[in-house]
C-alpha cells in the first residue's frame, strides 16, 4: 500500500468487494449445479441426507474455510493488478495501449 500512498493512487475498496461479490456469486452457482448434476448423477434414495453428508460434514467445512484465505487473496489482488496497471506511466514510458486498442 505504500507504493500507492507514495504516487497518490488510492486503492478502490468498493473494487475488492465487487470481487468478493463475484467470487461468492460463482461459489453458489457452482454449488447448486454441483448439486442438481450430483442428485441427477447418483439419484440418492434420501436426497436430503446425501446433501447433508455431502456439503456439511467436518470435511467439507474444513476444506471451504481452508479455501478462504485463497479466495481473499484473489479477491483482493484484482483490484491491485488493476490500480498498478493504472500505475505503469509513473514508473516507464509506454505507448503500446493504443496499438492494442487500434486492433480491437
Amino acid at each position: 500500500m505504500f507504493l500507492w500512498s507514495a504516487y497518490g493512487v488510492d486503492y478502490d475498496v468498493g473494487e475488492s468487494f465487487s470481487s468478493f461479490t463475484l467470487f461468492f456469486s460463482c461459489g453458489i452457482i457452482y454449488f447448486f449445479v454441483d448439486i442438481c448434476w450430483c442428485l441427477f448423477r447418483d439419484r440418492p434414495a434420501r436426497p436430503l441426507a446425501w446433501a447433508r453428508q455431502r456439503y456439511f460434514s467436518m470435511n467439507s467445512l474444513r476444506l471451504a474455510i481452508a479455501s478462504l484465505p485463497a479466495i481473499a487473496l484473489c479477491a483482493t489482488s484484482i483490484p491491485l493488478f488493476s490500480s498498478m496497471k493504472s500505475m505503469m506511466p509513473m514508473f516507464t514510458e509506454h505507448n503500446w495501449d493504443p496499438t492494442f486498442i487500434a486492433r480491437a
